[in-house]
């Protein structure tokens, strides 16, 4: 635990997590020495690493652009991976900095987050989602009696003669 100077208040650690997008044009160990670099960071700053998942190749569902030398590349895939981490929050903005300097970072996304972050994450399959399969089943509604006689007079107002 840290004190601050000022206020003489304890700092307590929360748990963050860095979820990242590599640029697919480093190779597959590659991607793998550039989420080191990150934990590197993270390290740097004295977090603790609680959890980590990736780098993997991934199909993005939009393409994504990034400026390099002066040129707008698009991406359609890129290895993804995550970090969840503990640490204090006067040093996030820091490691925020930090981490945008990668070169091979195409995008990351830093958030606060829960322990549930911790519980292995259940892998999904990519693609289209079966609308039908998730429509809420709508209760059956009786239908109205109606007798002969009836269903005669509106079938007779509904035709145009």
């Amino acid at each position: 635990m840290q004190k601050t100077d000022s206020i003489h208040t304890e700092i307590e650690p929360s748990l963050y997590e860095v979820g990242f997008h590599i640029l697919p044009s480093v190779e597959e160990g590659g991607a793998q020495a550039e989420m080191a670099k990150i934990k590197a960071i993270l390290e740097s700053y004295g977090a603790t690493i609680k959890a980590s998942e990736g780098p993997s190749l991934k199909k993005l569902t939009y393409e994504m652009v990034k400026v390099t030398e002066g040129k707008n590349l698009g991406f359609d895939s890129a290895f993804f991976g995550s970090i969840v981490f503990e640490t204090t929050a006067p040093v996030i903005s820091e490691i925020k900095t930090d981490i945008e300097k990668i070169p091979t970072m195409l995008r990351f996304i830093l958030i606060a987050t829960m322990p549930e972050a911790l519980v292995p994450r259940e892998h999904k399959v990519s693609g289209k989602i079966d609308a039908e399969k998730y429509r809420p089943e709508k209760p059956a509604i009786p239908a109205a009696q109606i007798s002969e006689v009836e269903l005669d007079k509106k079938i007779e107002e509904m035709v145009i003669e």
